[in-house]
Formats: C-alpha cells, sequence, structure tokens
C-alpha cells in the first residue's frame, strides 16, 4: 500500500510540471497567434507587446526577431534594438544574421542623431527679456547715369583756348558809338552855320542846279 502511494505520488509530481508546460505553451500560441493578427492590422505596439507576453511563457529566440520587427515598425528604436541584440545573441549563426545586422546599424545611427538633437542648444529661439532688434528699412537710391559728353577735337579745343572772349559791352557804352554821334553833331551844327551866313539869293555853286528856296 505504502509503495502505491509513493508511486502515484511520484506520477502527479512528474506530471504537474508536464501539464503546467503544455499549458504554457498553449497560451504562449494564442499570445503569438494574437500578435501576428495585430501586426497584420499595422497595430505594431501592441503586437510587440504580445510577442513578449508570448515570449515570457515559451523562451523561442523566433519571437525576438518578431518583437524587433514590431518595434522598428512602432517607432520604438531603442526597443527595437534590444531585441535585434537579443536575437542574434541567442541565435549567432541566425541565417538571416546580415539582414538584422543592417537595421541594427541604421537604429544605432537613428539613435544617435536623436541624442545629439536631445543635447544640443535650440537654435532660432530668444531668451525671456531679451530686447528686440528693430531694422531700420535702408531707403533706396536710383543709380545716376552719368550722360556722355560730347568729344573736343584737340584742335578746336585749342583754337578756343586762344580766341578772345566775345566783347559783351552795351552798345550806347561803345566808344565808336559816341564819336559818330559827335561826327554827325559837329556836322550838323557846321551846316546850320553855313546856311545862316549865305544870302538866300546866292547863286549856286559851278556845275550844280539852282533850287530856289522862296
Amino acid at each position: 500500500m505504502r509503495t502505491t502511494l509513493i508511486s502515484v505520488v511520484v506520477v502527479l509530481l512528474v506530471g504537474a510540471p508536464l501539464g503546467a508546460r503544455a499549458a504554457d505553451t498553449m497560451t504562449a500560441r494564442e499570445h503569438f497567434e494574437k500578435g501576428t493578427t495585430l501586426y497584420d492590422l499595422g497595430q505594431f505596439r501592441d503586437a510587440a507587446r504580445e510577442y513578449e507576453a508570448a515570449y515570457k511563457l515559451k523562451s523561442d529566440p523566433t519571437l525576438l526577431y518578431n518583437i524587433g520587427q514590431a518595434y522598428r515598425f512602432a517607432g520604438d528604436s531603442a526597443d527595437a534594438l534590444r531585441a535585434y541584440r537579443a536575437y542574434l545573441r541567442r541565435v549567432p549563426d541566425a541565417s538571416n544574421r546580415r539582414e538584422v545586422e543592417t537595421q541594427i546599424g541604421k537604429l544605432q545611427r537613428l539613435l544617435d542623431e536623436q541624442r545629439a538633437t536631445a543635447t544640443s542648444p535650440p537654435t532660432g529661439t530668444m531668451t525671456p527679456g531679451q530686447p528686440t532688434a528693430t531694422t531700420t528699412p535702408t531707403a533706396t537710391t536710383t543709380p545716376t547715369t552719368a550722360t556722355p559728353q560730347p568729344t573736343t577735337h584737340p584742335a578746336v579745343a585749342a583754337a578756343a583756348a586762344t580766341a578772345k572772349p566775345a566783347d559783351t559791352t552795351p552798345i550806347y557804352k561803345k566808344w565808336w558809338l559816341w564819336t559818330i554821334v559827335g561826327v554827325v553833331v559837329a556836322g550838323a551844327v557846321v551846316t546850320g552855320a553855313v546856311v545862316a551866313t549865305t544870302p538866300s539869293d546866292a547863286p549856286s555853286p559851278p556845275n550844280t542846279f539852282g533850287v530856289s528856296l522862296k
């Protein structure tokens, strides 16, 4: 009786883990199938979480690759990088190792750029209280085009330089005008004197026609 009881207990102790593992495997498959459905629908972050739940129950390295793919398409570069590296660590001779290494390189560069952007000071911003510079518009000046001057021949220029300047003295100030006027006046005076002293019946000079003034 004691031997039979011990045998039953041993069977129960050995069979219990086998039953639990089978249940875990079934549950893991359910999470995997649900994750694949979400992946097909484009709900990548939820798909990654379902793959993670499946991996916790059954640590199949293939699930790590699926997790990396889902997180990468969800835009979560850090979690995708972590899953890809874990996959290669578990399966060093994976058939898709080159593809995974390419994705790892891209994700690492993307993360480096994001960190550099986050730590660099912002540009194009203003400090509170900083006075704003007022820009005074600059008056637009219209360029002046010089009018070309006519070219003077050297001989003409030399003649113009030696020519006497034109006399601009008014005519009433000309000396020759008053000389003519003086001569005319003197002539008139002399003529008047001659006429006054000549008798009215005086004969005309020879070779002339007499004119009677009576």
